[in-house]
Protein backbone atom coordinates (compact mmCIF):
# COMPACT_ATOMS: atom_id res chain seq x y z
CA UNK A 1 0.00 0.00 0.00
CA UNK A 2 1.24 3.45 -0.79
CA UNK A 3 0.87 6.76 1.01
CA UNK A 4 -1.32 9.21 -0.91
CA UNK A 5 -2.50 12.77 -0.37
CA UNK A 6 -5.98 13.70 0.76
CA UNK A 7 -6.64 15.27 -2.63
CA UNK A 8 -5.83 11.96 -4.33
CA UNK A 9 -8.03 10.07 -1.86
CA UNK A 10 -10.95 12.31 -2.84
CA UNK A 11 -10.31 11.46 -6.51
CA UNK A 12 -9.95 7.70 -5.95
CA UNK A 13 -12.71 7.29 -3.34
CA UNK A 14 -15.36 9.99 -3.89
CA UNK A 15 -18.01 10.17 -1.16
CA UNK A 16 -16.54 7.22 0.74
CA UNK A 17 -15.44 6.57 4.30
CA UNK A 18 -11.78 5.62 4.63
CA UNK A 19 -9.72 4.01 7.34
CA UNK A 20 -6.23 5.48 7.22
CA UNK A 21 -2.97 4.51 8.85
CA UNK A 22 0.51 6.03 8.91
CA UNK A 23 -0.99 9.52 8.58
CA UNK A 24 0.94 12.76 8.27
CA UNK A 25 -0.75 15.89 9.58
CA UNK A 26 -0.04 19.57 9.95
CA UNK A 27 -1.23 19.71 13.56
CA UNK A 28 -4.85 20.24 12.54
CA UNK A 29 -5.61 18.35 9.34
CA UNK A 30 -4.50 15.05 7.88
CA UNK A 31 -2.35 15.72 4.80
CA UNK A 32 -1.67 12.17 3.62
CA UNK A 33 -1.82 8.57 4.70
CA UNK A 34 -2.29 4.96 3.65
CA UNK A 35 -5.85 3.78 2.91
CA UNK A 36 -6.38 0.37 4.52
CA UNK A 37 -10.16 0.15 4.02
CA UNK A 38 -12.89 2.10 2.23
CA UNK A 39 -16.64 1.95 1.74
CA UNK A 40 -19.56 4.18 0.85
CA UNK A 41 -21.39 2.68 3.84
CA UNK A 42 -20.28 3.93 7.27
CA UNK A 43 -21.63 0.75 8.88
CA UNK A 44 -19.06 -1.29 6.93
CA UNK A 45 -16.29 0.93 8.25
CA UNK A 46 -17.60 0.74 11.82
CA UNK A 47 -17.65 -3.07 11.64
CA UNK A 48 -13.99 -3.39 10.61
CA UNK A 49 -12.43 -0.36 12.29
CA UNK A 50 -11.73 -2.22 15.53
CA UNK A 51 -9.80 -4.96 13.73
CA UNK A 52 -6.86 -2.72 12.86
CA UNK A 53 -4.02 -2.33 15.35
CA UNK A 54 -2.04 0.85 15.87
CA UNK A 55 -2.93 4.43 15.05
CA UNK A 56 -5.73 4.76 12.55
CA UNK A 57 -8.14 7.48 11.49
CA UNK A 58 -11.55 7.46 9.81
CA UNK A 59 -12.15 10.14 7.21
CA UNK A 60 -15.04 10.90 4.81
CA UNK A 61 -14.12 12.23 1.37
CA UNK A 62 -17.47 13.91 0.67
CA UNK A 63 -19.34 16.80 2.22
CA UNK A 64 -20.86 15.98 5.62
CA UNK A 65 -22.95 19.16 5.74
CA UNK A 66 -24.73 20.82 2.81
CA UNK A 67 -22.89 23.82 1.40
CA UNK A 68 -23.58 26.95 3.42
CA UNK A 69 -24.35 25.03 6.63
CA UNK A 70 -21.95 25.06 9.54
CA UNK A 71 -21.59 22.98 12.68
CA UNK A 72 -21.00 25.04 15.82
Amino acid sequence: MERITMERMKELYPDEYLILTDCVDNGTDIIEGIVIAHSSNVDDINKVSGTFKGNTAVWYTGELLPEGMYFL
